[in-house]
């Protein structure tokens, strides 16, 4: 049996959402959106990655999002705490399959699904395409052969 996890990230739409729609083709789907601790505590920086209108919106967001996802029989799942703490907890307590989330260039996310992939070697892990023109495949070349822009 396909049990799949669809981590939410930046993609909180139904109509449009590749990723969404691929996690849907499984026997069993969560949906879960994970709200890490560091989000909240002043970086390097000394600033906060999320300020508190960011929240207010992501609050509202998040919200809304579920009230979509009921309305077809789901339902979004928010955690909070350490992502790959939740995640991995996720996986074990459900005997998931398949994870399903959208793919971003970001060094840290890439990180924590490889290390999500090492604490369950039998997961699946699926990126899916969401915010870009093109898709790699459908380029005419392969990505390392970027023709250069000359302007």
């Amino acid at each position: 049996m396909k049990r799949t996890l669809y981590w939410v990230t930046q993609d909180l739409r139904i109509a449009d959402n590749a990723a969404l729609q691929l996690a849907s083709q499984s026997n069993e789907l969560i949906c879960v959106y994970t709200i890490d601790k560091k989000w909240f505590q002043i970086n390097k920086f000394q600033s906060r990655p999320l300020g508190e209108k960011r929240w207010q919106f992501l609050q509202a967001s998040l919200n809304d999002f579920n009230q979509r996802l009921l309305a077809l029989g789901q339902k979004l799942y928010i955690v909070y705490g350490d992502t790959l703490s939740n995640l991995n907890k996720v996986c074990e307590q459900f005997q998931i399959t398949d994870l399903v989330t959208t793919k971003v260039p970001g060094t840290d996310e890439n990180r924590l699904l490889s290390k999500l992939h090492t604490l369950n070697p039998q997961l699946t892990i699926n990126r899916v395409d969401q915010f870009t023109l093109f898709t790699e495949n459908a380029l005419p070349f392969d990505v390392n052969n970027l023709p250069l822009l000359s302007i």
